[in-house]
């Protein structure tokens, strides 16, 4: 259903944007707010961050956004308001709102951490030195972290343990999931596997270079990204592969199978329109990739790329 006049003129005198992703043309309607591209993405000011964005993540149900430092620094938008929250002090690869309340944070040296309601990070003893890359969670008790040689950590409600043997040795590099029976984790050699609550099974795309990312719908719909721009999208049971990019893609986030987007080097961000990936922005101040992508819902994306954060208001 398309929103009515008055409500998008509401939306266009609030942030000056509207585009929705049915419209896949994600463009503004009229001037851009102050500051913002003409495809309404918004700098945030007064962020503080002073390292590498490697990585962004949603807590407490999207109403907080996460920033995990390349170097070890967190930062935490609440309430309006961005705060910093510590430096661990190594390199930091990944982290999840671990819902209903707590976040994941994984690194170098098998780092794992984690936390409760605003508690502070624990570490988990993982008694692996091998860099964990991606973690994913669905609740206190469902969660996975996931990192180099295929090595793989499982939480159930007895706590974390290794799991093992791992479906592969390859480096994983991205994992994601819609229920604790459809967790996806993506790899180098384009490998791609499957948990369904019981075990892991391959089920790789057609594509052979580093896998860099991996988002899955609520509705089951599963999509990978990676080296080159090489892309595919899950569907019905089929892979098909996903053109338009040509530059390394190594962030990926969605709403809905329709309203898709990819960041990727160069600070590029990119959204799925008419089945091919299609360049909607550039975060220009910053040369390093987008590994920052975050959509908590349609239409409301957080990147980052560099030093930089940028937000589309829905």
């Amino acid at each position: 259903m398309r929103p009515s006049p008055l409500l998008l003129a509401a939306c266009s005198l609030l942030c000056g944007c509207l585009s929705f992703p049915d419209d896949e043309a994600y463009r503004c309607d009229g001037a851009p707010a102050p500051g913002c591209s003409d495809q309404c993405f918004c700098p945030e000011a007064q962020t503080s961050i002073n390292d590498r964005i490697n990585f962004m993540f949603g807590g407490r149900y999207g109403q907080d956004v996460w920033v995990v430092g390349l170097n070890g620094p967190l930062w935490r938008l609440r309430n309006g308001a961005w705060s910093p929250q510590g430096n661990l002090g190594q390199q930091l690869y990944g982290g999840w709102g671990r819902e209903p309340d707590g976040i994941l944070v994984v690194g170098a040296g098998g780092l794992l951490l984690e936390s409760t309601g605003d508690g502070p990070l624990i570490p988990v003893s993982t008694g692996t030195s091998a860099a964990l890359t991606a973690a994913w969670s669905m609740g206190p008790d469902e969660a996975w972290a996931i990192g180099v040689g295929g090595v793989m950590f499982h939480r159930t409600a007895a706590g974390w343990s290794a799991f093992t043997p791992s479906p592969t040795t390859v480096t994983f590099n991205a994992m994601h999931g819609n229920s604790p029976g459809n967790v996806w984790a993506v790899g180098d050699g384009g490998k791609a596997f499957q948990w369904d609550g019981d075990s892991w099974t391959e089920r790789s795309p057609p594509l052979t270079g580093e896998l860099q990312a991996v988002w899955v719908s609520g509705e089951g719909d599963v999509w990978v990204a990676g080296q080159g721009g090489a892309s595919a999208r899950l569907h019905d049971g089929a892979w098909s592969v996903i053109g338009g990019a040509a530059v390394d893609l190594v962030a990926l986030s969605g709403a809905t199978p329709d309203d898709v987007w990819a960041g990727g080097a160069a600070g590029a961000v990119f959204h799925f329109q008419g089945g091919t990936w299609v360049r909607a922005h550039n975060l220009s101040t910053e040369s390093a990739a987008t590994y920052g992508v975050w959509e908590p819902t349609a239409g409301d994306l957080w990147v980052g790329s560099g030093t930089t954060v940028e937000h589309r208001h829905p």
